[in-house]
């Protein structure tokens, strides 16, 4: 089994990168055989964590990260960069976890593929 790591750092809403990586990582999940995916979000696609969504129109990426979540991939929120924008102590989408960049140094070492968006 493949195993990949995702690392994302794109506003949110601000621009598509972000967007891009979460429909990637839908589509790996896709696959057979399904690879072992990770998501981590960085910067400011820790927005993109944040329970209770409600975007005007368009993607909405609190209904991604539930696909992902539901799917068993482990999707982690710097903690520096939470931290940073004041939202480690609010609800998260469910699922999502606030992670260290500890846990990312160890995911990348154990990787097949590291992905950047």
């Amino acid at each position: 089994m493949q195993k990949i790591v995702m690392i994302a750092s794109g506003a949110a809403y601000g621009s598509e990168s972000l967007f891009n990586s979460l429909r990637l990582a839908i589509a790996l999940c896709d696959q057979q055989p399904q690879p072992a995916l990770k998501l981590f979000l960085m910067s400011d696609a820790v927005v993109a964590g944040l329970r209770g969504q409600k975007p005007a129109e368009g993607y909405n990426l609190q209904q991604m990260l539930e696909i992902l979540t539901a799917q068993n991939v482990p999707v982690k929120l710097c903690k520096t960069c939470a931290d940073g924008r004041g939202i480690s102590a609010l609800p998260l989408v469910e699922g999502v976890e606030i992670g260290t960049l500890l846990e990312l140094a160890e995911w990348t070492l154990s990787a097949d593929k590291v992905l950047t968006f």
